[in-house]
């Protein structure tokens, strides 16, 4: 495998494709590889996560059944009220606690694998849709989950792990956008922008100093973060 993003393809010769066989490819799985000098090759991977590894033991599924967490999360997805880091949150718990045999359990029984295909078609913000991409390959890891996405004209991954990939029978419910009212960006902010020069302005640093500020800045970033802690370090001891 080489560095970059890599692509795999599976065959579901099921699929209709008017005659184009490339029409029963569909995507599988995308694996992301980078190299960080002077470290090896490190593939990005999804952070552990508290309810993911409490629904490993039926102990654990069972104690969170009874918290009705879950309700929570349900109500955090389906709420216009809520706010797009929360129903994030929200969702990232639930892949995690749908990715083994105890917790797809859970998940079925709160009825959420409709509503997250449903924010995954039909969100307003593409970037919640693609979190909800994400979660569907984590709900695929099981053959209960596999089950449960094929009933809403899903194709399962056959893969496990967090960079499986499920899509639709019909891709083009994925890129179907109502017409919204663009409200800028936050780059596009003239304010923010003269905060930001003004306070380089008033702050002076050091060559030293500004590398220091990068490499903290970089120990946020899962790819640079390695090279960030090393960096840090030999400043430290120097």
């Amino acid at each position: 495998m080489k560095d970059g993003i890599n692509f795999c393809f599976v065959r579901h010769e099921g699929a209709s494709s008017n005659g184009n066989i490339l029409a029963e490819f569909f995507l599988d799985q995308v694996v992301l590889k980078v190299k960080i000098l002077p470290e090896k090759h490190k593939t990005i991977k999804s952070p552990i996560h508290f309810y993911g590894e409490l629904v490993k033991t039926k102990a654990g599924a069972d104690h969170l059944r009874k918290s009705k967490h879950l309700e929570r999360f349900r109500s955090d997805i389906l709420s216009s009220e809520t706010s797009l880091m929360v129903k994030r949150a929200a969702l990232w718990a639930l892949g995690h606690i749908g990715s083994n045999e105890h917790g797809i359990k859970l998940i079925l029984e709160n009825d959420l694998v409709q509503p997250i295909i449903n924010l995954a078609e039909n969100a307003e913000f593409l970037s919640l849709r693609g979190t909800c991409i994400y979660i569907i390959g984590m709900l695929s890891n099981t053959p209960v989950g596999k089950h449960s996405i094929q009933k809403y004209n899903w194709i399962p991954s056959k893969t496990k792990g967090i960079t499986s990939v499920c899509l639709p029978k019909n891709p083009q419910t994925l890129f179907t956008v109502e017409n919204y009212e663009y409200k800028g960006s936050i780059a596009d902010d003239e304010s923010i922008s003269e905060a930001f020069d003004n306070l380089k302005k008033s702050i002076t640093l050091t060559a030293d100093e500004e590398e220091v500020v990068k490499n903290i800045s970089n120990l946020l970033n899962s790819v640079y973060e390695v090279q960030a802690i090393a960096d840090l370090r030999k400043k430290i001891e120097t």
